[in-house]
Parts: C-alpha cells; sequence; structure tokens
C-alpha cells in the first residue's frame, strides 16, 4: 500500500508510504492519496486530517522523475477516483482541516503538500524548499504558495529553512 491510513479518535492519519523512494510522489500514490481523501471526506465523524511521510528522513521529496512518462500516459485525471477530492485538497478548499506533520524534507511537489495544508507542524529536521532553484536558478512559486503570498522569501531562496532556526516556522508558517 502506498497510502498508509490510521485512526486516532475522529483524526485520520494519512502517511505516504513510499520510504525506499523518499516518499516521492507517483501515479499510483496520488491515486491512492485521492481515494483516501474522498473517503475521509465522506466519512462525517472524521474532523481532521494528518498527511505525514513514512520513515524520518523524508516527508516527501516532490515527483518520482522515474515515472515521468507514466505521467502523461495517464489520461483525463479528472475521471479517476479521488481526483476531486485531490483537486480540493492542493486547491486549498478541501472541507476539513489538514494538517502536515513534516519529518525530514519536503521538496517540489512534497513542499506543496505541506503548503495545501492548513498547519504545519515540523520535526526538528523539518526543513522545506522548492528544487526549482536548487535547479533553474530562478524559483517561480508553486501554485500552492498563492495560498500564503507573504511567505514568498523562504520559497524564493536555495537554502531551505529549517524547523527550530531564526526564520523559519515561526517567521513564515
Amino acid at each position: 500500500m502506498l497510502i498508509l491510513r490510521e485512526r486516532f479518535g475522529q483524526t485520520e492519519v494519512v502517511t505516504l508510504n513510499r520510504p525506499e523512494a523518499a516518499n516521492s510522489l507517483n501515479p499510483p500514490l496520488m491515486d491512492e492519496l485521492g481515494i483516501a481523501l474522498q473517503e475521509i471526506l465522506e466519512d462525517r465523524t472524521a474532523r481532521a486530517v494528518v498527511v505525514t511521510g513514512a520513515g524520518d528522513r523524508v516527508f516527501c521529496a516532490g515527483m518520482d522523475l522515474a515515472t515521468l512518462g507514466d505521467w502523461n500516459d495517464r489520461g483525463g485525471s479528472q475521471s479517476r477516483p479521488g481526483a476531486d477530492a485531490l483537486a480540493h485538497f492542493m486547491g486549498g478548499t478541501y472541507p476539513k482541516p489538514l494538517i502536515a506533520a513534516v519529518n525530514g524534507a519536503a521538496v517540489g511537489g512534497g513542499l506543496e503538500l505541506v503548503l495545501a495544508c492548513d498547519l504545519v507542524v515540523a520535526a526538528e529536521d523539518g526543513r522545506w524548499f522548492s528544487g526549482r532553484s536548487r535547479t533553474a536558478g530562478i524559483n517561480a512559486c508553486p501554485p500552492t504558495a498563492r495560498r500564503w503570498p507573504h511567505r514568498g522569501r523562504s520559497l524564493l531562496t536555495a537554502n531551505p529553512p529549517q524547523a527550530g532556526t531564526s526564520g523559519s516556522c515561526p517567521t513564515w508558517l
């Protein structure tokens, strides 16, 4: 299973479960995430969602570049199960509170998952940045960053902010 789910009272914990691939995003994982979010949305007893990554090294390394061709072969994503719930999650309109529990690095698409959440709780080693600044030298903020426009300073640097340091969580989250 690429997505693990646990229930704690009225809180559903959703875990990206690809630690061998730094919890990177591939089409099957995104499909499972969408289905899980849809099921949680329909569950009237679930009051909040926590999203985290398996292992303690990486929350999510973003898109799995080894599966880049698979993304193009998917066809229409809106017809996939859970696509609407996933779109609400990433678009900031998911109706239940979303909490990112960041353990390790959140890079690229992993950062977008973090920014899609309403609250971020980071471990001491939590850090996040868009990989675009490291590869291209310029970083256009990911679409989800528009929800938090005053956080652009941290997103535009190649130096990732780290939990527990000046200029990270208390300043920009």
